[in-house]
């Protein structure tokens, strides 16, 4: 999970995330919809991508046996 730990990581998972929602949102309602995509998907992905690693680890997947 070095993604969770790294600043640079986070902002562009973030980034990425706001400009596909901004995208989808512009296609619906155009400049304001673009706007509130952007938003949604900045706050969105990343956090989404932060529970999921979270529940994989916590599911033991990673762990070594021993």
């Amino acid at each position: 999970m070095l993604a969770a730990t790294n600043p640079v990581a986070v902002m562009t998972i973030a980034l990425v995330g706001g400009i596909v929602f901004g995208a989808c949102g512009a296609l619906i309602r155009g400049n304001r919809g673009f706007a509130v995509g952007f938003v949604i998907g900045a706050i969105l992905v990343p956090a989404v991508i932060a529970v999921f690693g979270i529940m994989l680890v916590r599911t033991g997947i990673f762990a070594v046996p021993g």
